[in-house]
């Protein structure tokens, strides 16, 4: 398969998102680091009789994000899907218990009309700032963050 990987500019907020275009076979998947926002456009199935491809799309508004990241490196991103509450803050601190989790590194961060909420960890600079801020100050354009 030929695909694209690239940093963009998140369609929601505007801070660094990954755009993955397979462009031969019209998927698309885009994620963003900040606020959560994704779309995703898959193939469902070919149609013999119509000569087209059907496909499934499905856009998720982001409302924040918590990322979890091991002593060894590795790190998983959550995107939250819907506003945080209370319940959720204390589902995602209760991640934190596990030895293997470098707890200084993780983060949960709240995304609301427009606004980003810190609400436990150390969010770093590049994930604080619009895409085109992140491009002005030289980072660079990978899209393993």
């Amino acid at each position: 398969m030929a695909s694209i990987l690239i940093n963009r500019a998140c369609p929601q907020c505007g801070g660094i998102a990954i755009d993955e275009d397979y462009y031969k076979i019209g998927e698309r998947y885009i994620y963003c680091y900040c606020c959560g926002y994704h779309y995703i456009r898959e193939q469902l199935y070919y149609d013999n009789k119509e000569n087209r491809v059907h496909y499934k799309e499905e856009e998720c508004l982001g409302f924040g994000i918590f990322r979890l990241i091991n002593k060894n490196g590795t790190s998983t991103i959550y995107p939250l899907e819907s506003p945080i509450t209370d319940e959720l803050i204390a589902v995602y601190k209760g991640k934190l218990e596990n030895n293997e989790v470098n707890r200084e590194k993780c983060y949960l961060i709240s995304y609301c009309d427009g606004v980003f909420t810190t609400l436990f960890g150390d969010v770093p600079e590049k994930y604080r700032i619009h895409y085109e801020e992140y491009k002005k100050k030289g980072y660079p354009d990978i899209v393993n963050l």
